[in-house]
């Protein structure tokens, strides 16, 4: 993704983090586990000692792509992983109870055999992330909420 319409993308995002989930912000810390290309935001204020990760993941081969994960880990780190992402479900699926630690990609918790990949251009920034982060409030979050919380 070029950098300007990565920066508007991102921004974009960014601004819809801030104003819908203000418990996650922007992870401050480095991992092996994440590129630097890469944003992370992370809610470690559960009850439950478990992690919640929003990670925006820019296409790293020039394709004005994006993808979005959600992750979990009740080790209080980033999830550390050897593949990203760690999971291919359903949103029945409901590994979160056992998983101490995973990472799924949002399409894949809608239950769509769409691809992960989300393009944009710079005439449509704006709808596509406000549909992306639609998607995440209603299936992500959700998601997170039911499986890898105590209820």
């Amino acid at each position: 993704m070029n950098k300007k319409l990565k920066k508007r993308v991102l921004d974009q995002f960014a601004a819809c983090m801030q104003k819908e989930l203000q418990a996650f912000s922007l992870f401050k810390g480095s991992s092996d586990y994440f590129f630097d290309t890469e944003k992370v935001w992370e809610d470690s204020s559960t009850v439950a000692g478990v992690n919640l990760y929003v990670i925006f993941t820019p296409e790293f081969n020039g394709r004005d792509q994006f993808t979005i994960e959600i992750g979990w880990s009740r080790l209080q780190r980033f999830p550390q992983l050897g593949r990203r992402p760690s999971l291919s479900f359903s949103s029945e699926f409901t590994l979160c109870s056992d998983a101490q630690e995973a990472t799924a990609r949002l399409p894949k918790i809608m239950s769509l055999e769409l691809d992960s990949w989300v393009e944009v251009n710079k005439d449509n920034v704006e709808e596509v992330v406000s549909t992306q982060f639609k998607n995440l409030m209603a299936y992500g979050m959700p998601f997170l909420k039911k499986n890898c919380l105590p209820q």
